[in-house]
């Protein structure tokens, strides 16, 4: 076509394969449970929740930094991102913010017993020494087989999401809270969610109905008694 030998692209005939769309595994709130019982007892269980209760990606959780989160305001913020809509503020429950407060005050007790040895780089998850957790593969392996979930790190972060639109939040909230750069990312993505939530929707509209209609009609049978 570009040397004009040719008047039409015959590749234009072509139907390209389509990907099958993407669906988050369900995680249950057993399943979630179980994970973070699991994830205490191998040590990591600070930082497996705060996935949970953020929506955080792996690499999110591992960068954050003390500086990043403000648990005055409780709001947390995710600075280091590949996107514009990644970079963004979480507002953090109170059960978030115990927890980060509590974690923060052993990581203390953890700089006091290392000594000159800590790595001051103000990093909330570290190692024992305050340096950077290269890697969680092997302990999530500990955390999967002794929770008998089998569900990947990243699992965490959908769970957080499905769990939240289970609860009635508008979508929108959650594009926000996972830094996705479309809401239709977000609709695709858990739209094996939404059938459940418009069922709801329905009854809960129908129950509106019904309410506001049996009050017109006591309304208007207290209006006819009061004429007669």
């Amino acid at each position: 076509m570009k040397w004009e030998l040719i008047g039409r692209n015959p590749a234009e005939a072509i139907d390209p394969p389509r990907p099958p769309r993407f669906q988050a595994p369900a995680l249950g709130v057993d399943d979630v449970g179980r994970l973070i019982e699991a994830a205490d007892a191998v040590g990591i269980g600070a930082l497996v929740k705060t996935a949970v209760l953020t929506g955080l990606r792996q690499g999110e959780v591992l960068r954050l930094k003390w500086e990043d989160v403000d648990l005055g305001r409780g709001v947390l913020a995710v600075r280091e991102s590949k996107s514009a809509a990644g970079a963004r503020a979480i507002a953090l429950s109170p059960a978030t913010l115990a927890l980060l407060r509590e974690h923060r005050r052993q990581q203390a007790e953890d700089r006091l017993r290392a000594g000159p040895a800590w790595h001051d780089e103000t990093l909330v998850f570290a190692t024992t020494l305050g340096t950077p957790i290269q890697t969680i593969r092997r302990s999530w392996a500990k955390v999967v087989k002794l929770s008998g979930v089998r569900a990947r790190f990243h699992d965490l972060r959908h769970a957080h999401a499905t769990l939240m639109l289970k609860q009635g939040i508008h979508p929108k909230i959650v594009q926000e809270r996972l830094g996705h750069s479309r809401i239709e990312v977000t609709m695709n993505t858990y739209s094996h969610v939404l059938p459940g939530l418009q069922a709801e929707a329905a009854a809960a509209f129908d129950r509106v109905l019904l309410v506001t209609h049996r009050l017109q009609i006591a309304d208007e049978a207290k209006q006819k008694m009061g004429g007669n």
